[in-house]
């Protein structure tokens, strides 16, 4: 068996990318097997919401016309925006504006249906619905619509390599996955069949990371003076832009390839690590499917005495001792991401100030689902559980409270890189959430 090494998937890519002018079939899951009928096709978009690079918009369309049915784009804004803090609500609000103009330009219509997918579903047998395409998201319980009435398909245009196609189990790791991602990848990296001079906030984005950033990243990503991160994981995660457009764009920038293959390595190989963890292990939120020997260690410690507890309120105001920490919180709670390299410390943290690990992973969840622009996401959940339940990830040596858990502490950090401005910077809150 040929031996994958990381950071060599350029390797791998084609130097001339086919366009995709028929979807593969392997981006498609049949949630049933009823028939095409009656007069209307519905795309319900959850995750892809965007007018461009979208390859369940493109099917909706040529199969729409195909069958000669009306043809309803829906995005359904349930209940759970009520748990969000204000600043990334509005977040939301504005990109979804964004959206249903971009959709406008092409001439189609985004419509907001706000209410629950059990009304949504009696309104799609109301206008007598015949094909149904939604997009894959593994965070989503969908499984209900296999007794729908009417065809259901589901088009994964989230990661480059179809999660149901790439594999049929959870991955033990990045380099059980990354394999199979190497060995997929020439097939799947492909350009759209249509395309579109639509440019939005996520595109302008993109384009400051490409010029600015990407010639360094490899170098300077983790250094959190330095902001070399790309800012674009929320905008990805509601799919105002496209993975696949992401990468094509990075293939073309010019940059050294070391600052490319790194990229990529998160972008492809993590992203859709994280895809599929939450895919095959429904239990996400929890330490069901973490490694055994970090279940074990975690619950041999989960008795050690801890230095500090902080209640959730205590942690939500960004009230602890540590300044390092306290600054995490507040960018979280301010600009609706933390640095990433500190994503992890902020978790591991919480482990360390928490009575359980089990309450330390909810304290965890809530906060980045409330604050977090690009949360709830299977990034986000497999994330903290690679923080915090070692999920990914090897045993370390034994410690106090977190046992074999690898630990980050706010020495290590201080050692690498000059990190005042960026305390200084979230220094306390701003804004009363």
């Amino acid at each position: 068996m040929n031996r994958i090494i990381k950071n060599t998937i350029l390797q791998y890519i084609p130097s001339e990318i086919a366009e995709e002018k028929e979807i593969n079939p392997a981006r498609i899951f049949a949630y049933n097997n009823n028939e095409i009928k009656n007069k209307t096709a519905v795309y319900v978009t959850e995750r892809e919401i965007r007018a461009k690079d979208n390859f369940a918009l493109q099917f909706a369309i040529k199969k729409s016309k195909e069958m000669q049915m009306q043809l309803r784009i829906i995005h359904p804004q349930n209940n759970y925006n009520k748990d969000f803090s204000d600043i990334k609500n509005k977040f939301i609000q504005n990109r979804l504006e964004e959206a249903k103009l971009d959709f406008e330009k092409t001439g189609l219509k985004l419509e907001i249906f706000k209410d629950d997918w059990p009304k949504l579903l009696q309104y799609l047998k109301k206008i007598d619905t015949g094909l149904l395409i939604i997009d894959f998201d593994p965070i989503l319980d969908r499984s209900f619509l296999k007794n729908a009435p009417f065809k259901v398909l589901e088009i994964d245009g989230h990661n480059i390599i179809p999660s149901r196609f790439v594999s049929d189990k959870q991955e033990y790791n990045a380099a059980t996955l990354r394999r199979k991602i190497y060995f997929n990848i020439s097939e799947f990296l492909t350009d759209f069949a249509e395309t579109s001079n639509i440019k939005n906030e996520a595109d302008t984005v993109l384009e400051q990371f490409l010029s600015e950033k990407l010639p360094f990243y490899a170098q300077l990503k983790n250094d959190p003076s330095k902001n070399m991160t790309s800012n674009l994981s929320a905008y990805i995660n509601y799919g105002f832009i496209s993975s696949q457009r992401i990468a094509l764009k990075v293939l073309n920038a010019e940059c050294d390839d070391i600052n490319k293959e790194v990229f990529l390595e998160e972008l492809i190989v993590r992203k859709e690590l994280a895809d599929n963890f939450c895919l095959y292990c429904r239990n996400y939120k929890t330490f069901e499917c973490t490694p055994q020997w970090a279940q074990q260690t975690l619950k041999a410690h989960q008795h050690d005495l801890r230095s500090h507890l902080y209640t959730l309120e205590n942690l939500e105001q960004a009230k602890t001792y540590d300044s390092l920490w306290n600054a995490t919180q507040i960018q979280l709670m301010e600009k609706g991401k933390i640095h990433g390299y500190l994503r992890m410390y902020w978790a591991k943290k919480i482990l360390q100030w928490s009575a359980t690990p089990d309450e330390a992973l909810k304290t965890a969840i809530y906060l980045n689902d409330k604050y977090g622009f690009d949360a709830p996401s299977a990034n986000g959940y497999t994330g903290i559980l690679w923080a915090i339940g070692g999920l990914h990830d090897r045993a370390f040596q034994d410690s106090m409270v977190t046992g074999k858990i690898r630990i980050m502490t706010d020495k290590s950090i201080k050692t690498k890189y000059d990190i005042q401005n960026y305390i200084n910077s979230f220094a306390s809150p701003t804004n009363d959430f």
